[in-house]
């Protein structure tokens, strides 16, 4: 993407109601609410910017860190990555290494278990994080989930689409659509 340089990116998931009401109104009229109601999405935003550089769009609920390597690599080909932070889903050795080899950066996420000694944990990068956490570094990560906060409360939570490729174009269009909204308040020229 022009005009980013060194991103700071951070990768977080989110879901999105396929019911249009609120969880709080199905709770008052007894019905409730399955997993399966939800469609899930992890995206990479670009947190100096706020501006959305990659998404992966689930039709089933799966753990965040099964799509982190095709989105990082994705979002490595469109600028060049200085830093990513994650949340504590993605405390994986693999994701370290990762980022260090492949795209030349460094990976902040806070490190599970945080009461097992430094000694027993595995991996390198997981111990070195135990020693000394960035917290300064890895709270710019709450952009991330601001930037779903913002696409959520401007276009609403419910997807109105029946149909999975639908539900996912309409997901999609809403990415977009908060990019643009962002480009033109940041005063960016096409």
């Amino acid at each position: 993407m022009a005009g980013i340089d060194l991103a700071i990116v951070g990768i977080d998931g989110s879901a999105n109601s396929t019911k249009y009401g609120s969880r709080h109104y199905y709770t008052r009229i007894g019905k409730k609410l399955k997993k399966k109601d939800s469609v899930k999405w992890v995206s990479v935003v670009e947190l100096k910017k706020q501006l959305i550089l990659a998404v992966k769009i689930r039709k089933k609920a799966r753990h965040d860190n099964v799509d982190f390597k095709p989105l990082m690599r994705k979002t490595r080909r469109q600028a060049k990555i200085k830093r990513g932070i994650g949340d504590m889903g993605f405390d994986k050795e693999g994701n370290y290494a990762l980022f260090e080899e492949e795209i030349g950066g460094e990976f902040i996420a806070p490190v599970r278990n945080k009461d097992v000694p430094v000694w027993r944990t595995k991996g390198l990068h997981r111990k070195k994080l135990k020693r000394y956490f960035p917290k300064k570094k890895y709270h710019q990560r709450s952009k991330n989930e601001t930037v779903i906060g913002v696409v959520k409360k401007k276009m609403g939570d419910a997807l109105h689409s029946v149909k999975f490729h639908m539900r996912k174009i309409e997901l999609l269009m809403r990415c977009i659509v908060y990019n643009l909204d962002r480009l033109v308040k940041l005063g960016v020229e096409a």
